[in-house]
């Protein structure tokens, strides 16, 4: 992981964003690209008032370029703050557009792309949180609900066998080679020498040069989601590795919930997607 792309957008979470890329690039000795993406201004109106002075027209898009300005400034800002903590390579970029389009693109020349959730939940950006995990065919960090202080010491892997788990995993071996510890967190008495076996998984890591412990996951009443969080902070990881599903199929119901929960709101660690 060499590229690490970071879009901001001028709100507080840029902050746990911001760091969360700069520590994985740390790790990895990788360059940051920091983006913000300026929405053009549009002043839309209904047919019936469709009659607008030019006059209000024109300070309204005023305002709109007057708000666009001071995201800018504060997303900026936050960046170079962030980046004197580290002495890593990056670079600073303002591009206009739409945010989940303008993410989509770009995360595809990167190696990784780092989010973070607002504090209330996804909302308005949880279209680019999908853009980038389900368009740029790159894996998405998610920041955890806190600034993160450390990336990658122990990490956890939420294993069901399924293909995007393995995904996850396969593009995930940069950060658990150089993890202090992996856990692999899977469910009670998988079938064993099938996919889902943690044991099995446990032995390809070794052959990349990763030990791994294995957590036998038990949600005890607690929903999946919930359960994988509380068990990999029970562990002391500070990031979580797990494949996300975004579809229908059968199998993928379970794990497509667990994938919605996660993005419904900041997690307590840091989370890396990919799908």
């Amino acid at each position: 992981m060499k590229t690490i792309l970071v879009p901001l957008t001028g709100q507080p979470h840029d902050q746990r964003a911001a760091t969360a890329a700069f520590l994985a690039a740390a790790r990895f000795g990788a360059h940051v690209e920091g983006l913000c993406v300026i929405p053009p201004v549009e002043i839309r109106t209904s047919v019936e008032n469709a009659a607008i002075p030019a006059a209000l027209t024109e300070e309204l898009v005023r305002i709109g370029r007057a708000d666009q300005a001071a995201a800018l400034d504060g997303a900026h800002h936050v960046f170079d703050a962030v980046r004197g903590r580290f002495g890593v390579s990056a670079a600073w970029r303002p591009v206009t557009g739409l945010l989940p389009d303008i993410i989509a693109e770009e995360g595809r020349l990167a190696d990784l792309v780092v989010m973070a959730q607002p504090a209330e939940g996804s909302g308005p950006l949880a279209p680019a949180i999908e853009a980038a995990l389900f368009a740029s065919g790159r894996p998405l960090l998610l920041a955890p609900a806190g600034e993160p202080a450390a990336l990658g010491d122990t990490v956890a892997v939420a294993w069901d066998g399924g293909p995007a788990a393995a995904r996850a995993v396969a593009l995930a071996l940069p950060l658990l080679r150089r993890a202090g510890r992996v856990v692999i967190l899977a469910a009670e008495n998988p079938a064993p020498g099938r996919a889902a076996d943690p044991a099995r998984l446990s032995a390809n890591l070794v052959r990349h040069g990763v030990p791994a412990a294995i957590h036998p996951l038990s949600p005890a009443g607690r929903g999946i989601s919930r359960a994988l969080l509380d068990t990999a902070l029970e562990e002391g990881a500070d990031v979580m590795v797990m494949g996300a599903y975004g579809h229908s199929r059968v199998r993928e119901m379970v794990w497509g919930g667990v994938t919605r929960d996660i993005l419904r709101e900041p997690p307590p660690l840091s989370v890396l997607l990919a799908h």
